[in-house]
């Protein structure tokens, strides 16, 4: 598993936790993800 799976998970496991998320939200986390 890659650092990049973990980190996507741990967020993931962040976001549902809070439970407040925007679609707004997840078109940043994608967009700096696909920099990376």
């Amino acid at each position: 598993q890659s650092k990049w799976d973990k980190a996507f998970w741990a967020r993931g496991y962040y976001v549902e936790t809070i439970g407040n998320i925007t679609d707004e939200a997840v078109q940043k986390y994608i967009k700096e993800q696909a920099e990376e």
